[in-house]
């Protein structure tokens, strides 16, 4: 009963030193443009989330501990409180919850999953956590506290298990050379991490060791937890131990010249050198047109991860739209600006700037009048774009032609055609036809239509053919509305293939023509179209007495067509 007692103390009083953290409110800030230019683009969830974030409705756990100067602070993960500058506390203490309303967020790391949290005031009545900074062996019992979510509140939880790997190298949690995290089989849910990674002493108090950070969604109880040996001053709130790659905040020339080393990185993280007042600011029309300038990985982004830091690396590689290869852009100087620091890149003789400005977690860009330019620019040519976006990528057409001559006679095109780009088209068809010829009337035969020309009595005769041919071919599409749904297509096709009239024959043809469509949707679209269609045909030549003078090789024909583009 003694051992039973104690042992509920030291939880009790755990659960005084473990907090969960919610983001304060973003109602500041302008979230609606973001969030209506993603719905507009069909992307609801993201939308949504982004409605969240402003509202602050994400959770977390957190610790205590004492700096060397004897002053508390919170330590949690980067994620819980990424993006934020000021968080919500609530602790239990006594049975009763205690809560501390925003909190500043005083330092994000670049390199861990780390972050610490001030309290609003020193007048804080909170029990403070020991740490232990030893590295742990395999096999050690430890603990996990924190407050996952239990439907949609936090709940407390206190989880047990062993150190099952303690020396755990992926890039996933930093330098791989040099940061090592534990791996684990105490409990950690969403909603846990930030909380403390712990040890109980033969005194039966409570040590922190780690951070939970992330738990494995593809293996049974594989979670893992950062060690509290990486901090190598948590009084300061501005390091993490020098085996973590060392934070340059202070440095805006440095981490200017690193921001466009990542953007030449395609679709690397740019998130965290964006500040809100930066993409929460921008007009809904710039936001959408940012969205449809963005990569395919960034859209996958936007279905799977938050939004809101998918969206900051977008509008950071806005900095450079317009510039064809960024790999030709060059870091060029910082100069002081006001209370900010104005950076300028050079791309072929032009200037690209950006506004840099403190925050608490380091330098972040909020603005670049060069690229506010660029991006009104686009908008602008996005309304006015004379080349239409088509996004369907194969479409299927029939075609009914008619010879330029009597003596071509008339024919049916079936085509299924690919588009490995919009400028670039190939696939196949088949066609089915006759053509006529004329003949000297047999005073013995009257099985074909008789036709006389001056002194001379001819006979027509169809001679039926069937083809099969490979094309592959250009197209450039424009578009003949505002809103791009209308479009006017020019093209040239050329095929090869095999035409069978009394035996087989080569073909080779080109087509050239005018289709006009209209996208019924997304990836959708209907047209219409005419074509002269040039061919030349391998035959042998009629038998004796075929006498007008035609080339039967050599047929052109004028088509019209109708198909559908998905």
């Amino acid at each position: 009963m003694a051992l039973f007692v104690g042992v509920f103390s030291h939880a009790a009083e755990l659960r005084e030193s473990v907090c969960y953290i919610k983001e304060s409110s973003n109602s500041s800030l302008n979230c609606e443009n973001v969030a209506n230019a993603l719905q507009n683009k069909s992307y609801f969830s993201a939308a949504k989330q982004v409605r969240e974030y402003s509202a602050g409705d994400s959770f977390g756990s957190g610790f205590v501990i004492k700096d060397e100067k004897g002053k508390l602070i919170v330590v949690t993960n980067k994620h819980v409180v990424e993006d934020a500058k000021f968080v919500d506390l609530t602790f239990e203490i006594g049975g009763a919850e205690v809560k501390y309303a925003r909190c500043p967020v005083s330092f994000v790391s670049k390199s861990l999953d780390v972050a610490l949290v001030n309290f609003p005031s020193d007048d804080v009545k909170v029990p403070a956590l020991n740490i232990k900074k030893d590295k742990i062996k395999d096999g050690v019992e430890v603990w996990t506290a924190g407050y996952p979510v239990l439907g949609d509140k936090p709940s407390w939880q206190l989880g047990k298990g062993v150190v099952s790997n303690n020396s755990v190298k992926d890039e996933f949690f930093g330098n791989i050379d040099s940061v090592a995290v534990y791996q684990h089989t105490a409990q950690v849910d969403p909603g846990s991490s930030g909380g403390p990674l712990l040890v109980k002493e033969k005194s039966g108090n409570y040590v922190v060791v780690g951070i939970n950070t992330w738990k494995a969604s593809f293996r049974e109880n594989t979670n893992f937890s950062i060690p509290i040996r990486y901090y190598s001053s948590v009084a300061t709130n501005e390091k993490i131990a020098t085996s973590a790659t060392p934070n340059n905040s202070n440095d805006v020339e440095k981490i200017a010249k690193q921001f466009l080393e990542d953007v030449k990185k395609k679709d690397a993280d740019l998130s965290s050198y964006v500040a809100n007042e930066m993409l929460f600011g921008m007009e809904e029309a710039t936001v959408s047109a940012l969205l449809d300038k963005a990569s395919e990985t960034r859209r996958i982004q936007l279905r799977t991860k938050e939004p809101v830091p998918v969206m900051k690396s977008i509008a950071g590689e806005s900095m450079f739209n317009g510039v064809k290869n960024v790999d030709d852009v060059e870091y060029s100087a910082t100069v002081k600006d006001g209370d900010n620091y104005k950076t300028t890149y050079t791309y072929k003789g032009k200037e690209i700037e950006t506004i840099w400005k403190e925050t608490a977690d380091g330098y972040k860009i909020v603005s670049s009048p060069t690229s506010a330019e660029q991006i009104e620019s686009i908008k602008k040519a996005e309304e006015s774009k004379v080349i239409y976006s088509q996004e369907w990528r194969k479409y299927f057409e029939i075609g009914l032609s008619k010879g330029l001559s009597e003596n071509y006679g008339r024919k049916l095109d079936i085509s299924y055609m690919l588009l490995p780009s919009k400028y670039f088209t190939l696939g196949c068809g088949v066609e089915m036809g006759h053509t006529v010829k004329h003949m000297l009337s047999d005073p013995d035969i009257y099985y074909y239509e008789e036709v006389k020309k001056g002194d001379t009595t001819y006979v027509i005769e169809e001679e039926p053919f069937f083809g099969a041919v490979f094309r592959i071919g250009y197209q450039c599409p424009f578009k003949l509305a505002p809103n791009g749904k209308v479009f006017a297509t020019p093209y040239v096709i050329g095929g090869v293939g095999t035409v069978i009239t009394t035996g087989p024959n080569f073909e080779a043809n080109l087509h050239a023509g005018l289709k006009i469509g209209y996208t019924t949707s997304k990836s959708k679209a209907v047209f219409v179209g005419a074509e002269c269609n040039f061919k030349r045909v391998t035959e042998l030549n009629f038998e004796k007495g075929d006498d007008d003078g035609c080339v039967y090789g050599k047929r052109r024909y004028f088509t019209v067509c109708i198909g559908y583009g998905f």
